[in-house]
């Protein structure tokens, strides 16, 4: 997930990087995340490790549901 370093926001401080980390602490779905290598977009960007079929498992999106 890229969400950038900030560079742009007010005092060059990073506001999605926190907020981003605090969402994905939340989820079911959400194995594991850190940081990705410098090649990979490093404090700019976060690896996650999702459970397998984990969105889907868990979540129906309202226009994909049945009406009877």
């Amino acid at each position: 997930m890229i969400y950038g370093k900030g560079l742009g926001s007010v005092g060059k401080e990073p506001v999605l990087k926190g907020k981003v980390r605090a969402w994905l602490v939340q989820k079911q779905e959400v194995i594991a995340f850190c940081q990705a290598r410098v090649n990979d977009g490093g404090a700019g960007a976060v690896l996650v490790l999702l459970q397998p079929g984990g969105a889907t498992r868990h979540h129906t999106h309202p226009q994909n549901k049945s009406v009877s």
